[in-house]
């Protein structure tokens, strides 16, 4: 069981903030992404982390418990 978190516009456009999932150790980081339709530009800038470690779009999810993720931040 994996809890994803979502943060900032992208929890908005996708309508939830947190949800807990079953999915494969196996699975890619990239393809948990594509199963919740980010765009493409999403997918380029969302910064993603798994149990709070950076990790890249092609790291399997392994044991990890939490994948969180972040928009690109803004600031001016």
């Amino acid at each position: 069981m994996v809890h994803i978190l979502l943060f900032g516009p992208l929890a908005e456009r996708i309508g939830w903030r947190e949800m807990e999932q079953n999915i494969s150790p196996s699975m890619t980081i990239e393809r948990i992404l594509s199963d919740l339709e980010l765009t493409v530009e999403e997918m380029r800038t969302t910064t993603t982390m798994l149990d709070g470690r950076r990790c890249e779009m092609s790291e399997m999810l392994g044991h990890a418990t939490e994948l969180a993720l972040l928009p690109p931040v803004s600031g001016g």
